[in-house]
């Protein structure tokens, strides 16, 4: 139980098993450094996580415009229980995206905001059943919509309602980003009864068991709008990660076959090699991970993340070394979209982070449909003259954009591994184009210096 105010990001989880977070009250949650459109904020977070317990926490804003602030944000984590929360004033009440499924999202307040509940590129199975609706409740106004399903199929994601206004959402959207098959609304059954969900402590999972929804995921029969391909793969991974936590439940025979194949196959092996590298068994899991046939988009890149991170230990267990080509392939890796590549993104990005302060994101974390906004400059929040500075993308090709929201011209100087200025240049108040064709592929170190002051620095990765 803890009071956290005035954070960008109160709360995060990453790549764990098993965390529970409840009872914290979150508020006053900042918006995003990069005020344009590249990163976001969230009282909550989570990023391919399983069985994660997100109860009875309370976050709010007084007022929000933002769609880039997040009440709770869990992304490819299956197995989460999201329930008995109230959020208020968000962007996004709950930003729900990738494969998710199956969790539980029930008995939670959404308070006023920019949108309720969103699905983004993901599937988090059947809220409720007959008799037993999911309970969440929609209040006040939201500018946007109450349910969105963004490059999704909601057929896959349905909420059982009751009736009553602040219980069933009345205004439910889909979009897709580009021309791909059409998107679907999330499927809305009204049915009479109680939530399961009456406590503040999570039920276990099996009471949320829908034979239906796992024979679809068994048989390849879910259809997704985008990525159809690593995205069924991904609902598998999130299923056997459900069957390993919950084994008691396991009783027909299809799902049966299902987790005995799946313990011989890729999905075992993986975890095999996770608990060989938690039990500190480097050769075992490099054995286990060399022995991993990849042939889907999200196994090549976990087996290769998995490889680099195996080899560092081996090699210098205490200092995390990384070879040039390694560094090249996570930060590859990272910028990927997750609904696509999978955890192997959240995995790069962490390792990346033991060694470079670089975000990476990737434009899927940011749904297209409010591309209108992404331009938009939101009040800035920043408490430091280096908050008024911003260097992007990162890793570049053959620009940066720097932009300039300080009251000052400024420079910019690059310097190579070796500690020599390669490139400076003046950065007006806004936004700056700067060319790096020239440079070579490479760790830079930038600094950004205004009356004889360092206002920031960090590091720019070049890679073609």
């Amino acid at each position: 139980s803890n009071t956290i105010s005035g954070y960008r990001k109160g709360i995060t989880a990453q790549n764990v098993t098993d965390l529970e977070v409840y009872w914290n009250e979150i508020t006053d949650i900042k918006s995003p450094v990069i005020t344009y459109f590249a990163d976001r904020s969230y009282g909550i977070g989570s990023a391919g996580c399983a069985k994660l317990k997100v109860f009875g926490n309370t976050i709010s804003n007084s007022t929000t415009d933002n769609w880039r602030i997040e009440g709770i944000s869990f992304n490819n984590s299956p197995s989460s229980y999201i329930t008995w929360n109230t959020i208020e004033h968000m962007g996004k009440s709950i930003f729900a995206g990738g494969a998710s499924a199956p969790s539980i999202i029930q008995k939670n307040i959404f308070n006023a905001g920019v949108d309720g509940f969103f699905l983004n590129w993901g599937i988090v199975g059947t809220q409720g059943q007959v008799l037993h609706p999911q309970d969440n409740q929609w209040q006040g106004t939201f500018t946007d919509h109450q349910m969105v399903s963004y490059n999704s199929n909601g057929n896959l994601s349905d909420f059982w309602t009751k009736q009553g206004s602040s219980y069933m959402p009345t205004d439910n959207y889909a979009d897709c980003s580009g021309t791909p098959p059409t998107c679907l609304k999330i499927k809305i059954d009204t049915t009479t009864g109680n939530s399961l969900a009456r406590c503040y402590t999570p039920i276990p999972l099996p009471w949320t068991f829908n034979p239906v929804f796992i024979y679809k995921i068994i048989q390849d029969s879910l259809e997704f709008p985008e990525y159809n391909t690593e995205s069924k793969w991904m609902a598998k991974q999130g299923l056997y990660k459900y069957l390993i936590l919950n084994d008691t439940i396991i009783t027909d025979t299809l799902i049966q076959q299902f987790k005995a194949a799946a313990d011989t196959g890729n999905l075992g092996r993986f975890e095999r090699v996770n608990q060989a590298l938690l039990q500190e068994d480097y050769s075992v899991a490099e054995a286990i991970n060399d022995s991993i046939n990849a042939s889907v988009t999200p196994e090549i890149a976990a087996k290769r993340v998995n490889g680099i991170l195996i080899n560092s230990y081996i090699n210098d267990k205490e200092n995390y070394s990384f070879s040039e080509s390694d560094i090249d392939t996570l930060v590859s890796i990272a910028q990927q979209c997750a609904y696509y590549y999978g955890n192997a993104v959240y995995h790069a990005r962490m390792l990346l982070s033991l060694i470079d302060t670089s975000v990476y994101n990737n434009d899927c974390e940011f749904p297209e449909m409010l591309q209108a906004r992404k331009m938009i400059s939101y009040p800035a929040t920043n408490d430091t003259e280096v908050d008024k500075f911003s260097v992007y993308p990162n890793p570049a090709n053959d620009y940066i954009n720097v932009i300039n929201e300080s009251d000052n011209i400024a420079d910019i100087t690059l310097y190579n591994y070796l500690g020599k200025s390669v490139k400076t240049d003046k950065l007006r108040i806004g936004i700056n184009i700067i060319s790096t064709k020239e440079l070579i592929n490479g760790i830079y170190v930038y600094k950004i210096m205004s009356t004889g002051n360092t206002n920031k620095s960090g590091k720019l990765i070049i890679l073609r």
